[in-house]
């Protein structure tokens, strides 16, 4: 290898003090770039069967890698799986009950408020003030389940924006006119009526980026903010 050093740094620094100005040079520079190609040849001759050798070690190396990984990526994935699923039956469960204890405090509220009604139409305005004052203070628990807490495991929710109708964003973005009518040889044509929805691409990185700072208040005509959970374990 140091002999095949000192043959390729041998050329570079005669043509750094080479020049052609005459034929003869001219010639002589053609008879360089033939040497030179052959050293190429010699250096590709030298080293391709080493980088060939070290290619290969290195597609098996990652080959036995995957290997090695591939049961615990499937191993990971199916515990992720069944504690994300628990997670999200748990959120299930809490809205559900949410949900009723707040149609329980509806309808307490309402029946309280026709208590009061019923009051004022006696003539008892002190105790349907009184009955109006309740129903406005009537509790509406705030239901909240507490999943077990593993140490070096996180869950995180990711909001970003999914387009389920993309015609009515492009009509709210445009203030509900995509066409402009114009009259030709007096008739009414509108003009751009032949190009399609398709043609037209929502910019997601904006919407997931206003879904991620807005996440459920997100409010823009044809867009949901929807939201996945993600899981990042430490090594125990």
């Amino acid at each position: 290898m140091t002999d095949l050093s000192v043959e390729v740094s041998q050329p570079l620094a005669e043509a750094r003090v080479f020049r052609v100005v005459t034929q003869e040079q001219y010639s002589g520079a053609g008879e360089k770039l033939k040497a030179i190609k052959g050293l190429m040849q010699k250096v590709n001759a030298t080293f391709d069967p080493i980088i060939s050798k070290a290619y290969a070690a290195h597609k098996e190396a990652i080959a036995q890698k995957k290997n090695h990984e591939g049961p615990l990526i499937e191993a990971e994935g199916i515990y992720k799986r069944g504690m994300l699923g628990f997670q999200q039956e748990q959120e299930r469960i809490r809205r559900e009950e949410q949900a009723r204890l707040d149609e329980l405090a509806r309808k307490e509220r309402e029946r309280l408020e026709a208590r009061a009604a019923k009051a004022e139409e006696k003539g008892k305005a002190e105790k349907a003030e009184e009955l109006r004052n309740q129903a406005a203070t009537v509790p509406a628990p705030v239901v909240q389940i507490e999943t077990p807490k593993v140490a070096g495991t996180s869950i995180r929710t990711t909001y970003y924006a999914y387009v389920k109708d993309f015609p009515a964003l492009l009509d709210a973005a445009a203030g509900g006119r995509r066409f402009k009518t114009t009259k030709y040889e007096g008739q009414e044509r509108r003009r751009g009526k032949s190009v399609p929805v398709s043609a037209v691409i929502s910019n997601e990185s904006f919407l997931n980026a206003q879904a991620k700072l807005q996440k459920t208040a997100l409010n823009y005509p044809g867009v949901e903010a929807h939201s996945e959970l993600s899981m990042s374990i430490r090594a125990s």
